[in-house]
């Protein structure tokens, strides 16, 4: 048998597959995206339910759960206080910052953070990021017209899969067009926006979130126009001083806050920009565009067009659909995405010792990411227009339809 093993697929019966998963799906969008990266990994960690084995480390888990709680109640407390952004002193902020930290310390995980001179230091360290964190914050919310409307606002969305979530912050700006939104997610690391990504359901969350905070603010404000338009990465970093040991204290609060601007994806439209960033600089410090010498965007800009925009909104929830759909239907196929040459889903998995895949036995293969740039919009809009879900009428920065 081993001799002449040939792995052909796996699929659950569908009733197997309905009393693992249920017959009304309930999911986060981390979940889709382990489907999406490999169907057995979800099989087994969102079916069977294994489970590594519980360490009690201080890992970057913890250190993101840290930073979120910080940033949370700094929010929180700023509200409480009656204070902006940018209406706070240095002094509270950093007192916050240390009495959070400390706090956090004491009471997660038995006070691992506690245990011993390394983490005392990395302790101190996390301080100073959130520090640079808050500063940096306040910076760009300075630089737009935007105001954070609601911190980890929660929300579940579209009906089979029923998706839950969490938005670490939505921020609201508003005109005579209505209310336009922005959105912002936390992260560790650095992120971006990838277009092929989101199209082969790897990095589903931002414009997720989008959909799931229109609806959401929708349903809060009825009477109000939803404008969607930027939904946002922040890494959460402190950058360490490079180059020339000169730098002064100035140069290197602007460098830092430019090293800090967040990622994602922009609506190309003049009034948005504004509002994201009204300093008219050619390039903005808080905001990934620049401008060329003529006033046109340059090509580095992470702007899409109203088409562009639209069609990654609608092209999100239908992928959230038919990967829901696939989840329900038993797939379980050993077939992890290749993202690089060097890499693909089974570096990192936890997985990787239980599920035999060899791509030296046959039947056994990753699945490539084909395609990329301007193809991807090419083929969302060919498989929208195909399943009668894009019309070209609706486009436009204006529609609120999720």
């Amino acid at each position: 048998d081993a001799a002449f093993f040939q792995y052909r697929g796996g699929k659950l019966p569908e009733d197997v597959a309905k009393a693992l998963f249920g017959e009304k799906l309930y999911t986060s969008v981390s979940r889709l995206e382990t489907f999406s990266a490999c169907a057995y990994e979800h099989f087994l960690k969102y079916g069977l339910k294994l489970k590594e084995e519980e360490t009690f480390d201080f890992s970057l888990t913890d250190l993101g759960n840290l930073y979120h709680d910080t940033l949370y109640q700094f929010g929180h407390y700023l509200s409480t206080k009656g204070y902006s952004w940018n209406s706070y002193t240095k002094e509270e902020a950093d007192a916050f910052v240390d009495d959070a930290v400390e706090r956090f310390s004491r009471e997660y995980r038995n006070t691992v953070l506690l245990d011993t001179a390394r983490n005392e230091a990395l302790k101190e360290r996390t301080k100073d990021i959130l520090r640079t964190t808050i500063d940096s914050l306040s910076y760009q919310l300075g630089k737009s017209d935007f105001v954070p409307a609601d911190y980890e606002l929660r929300f579940q969305y579209l009906e089979n899969p029923r998706i839950y979530g969490s938005i670490d912050r939505l921020d609201i700006a508003k005109d005579e067009n209505g209310y336009y939104i922005k959105i912002l997610d936390y992260k560790s690391g650095k992120h971006s926006f990838d277009i092929a990504r989101l199209y082969y359901g790897l990095d589903l969350q931002l414009t997720v979130y989008m959909n799931g905070a229109v609806a959401a603010w929708q349903k809060m404000n009825p009477d109000k126009k939803m404008i969607p338009c930027a939904c946002f990465f922040y890494e959460i970093a402190d950058p360490m001083p490079l180059g020339d040991t000169t730098e002064n204290p100035m140069e290197r609060k602007e460098r830092i806050h430019k090293e800090l601007r967040v990622q994602g994806l922009i609506l190309e439209h003049d009034e948005v920009l504004k509002h994201l960033d009204s300093s008219n600089a050619s390039e903005s410090s808080v905001i990934p565009v620049k401008y060329k010498k003529n006033g046109e965007l340059a090509s580095a800009s992470q702007t899409v067009t109203a088409e562009q925009f639209e069609l990654i909104r609608q092209f999100t929830d239908e992928k959230v659909r038919k990967i829901g759909q696939d989840i329900r239907n038993g797939n379980i196929d050993i077939s992890p995405v290749m993202e690089q040459s060097a890499q693909n889903s089974c570096q990192y998995c936890a997985y990787k010792g239980v599920c035999g895949f060899d791509k030296k036995l046959p039947g056994y293969k990753e699945r490539e990411m084909l395609l990329k740039g301007e193809a991807v919009y090419e083929e969302i809009k060919k498989e929208l227009t195909e399943d009668g879900i894009y019309d070209r009428s609706e486009k436009g920065h204006n529609d609120t339809k999720s």
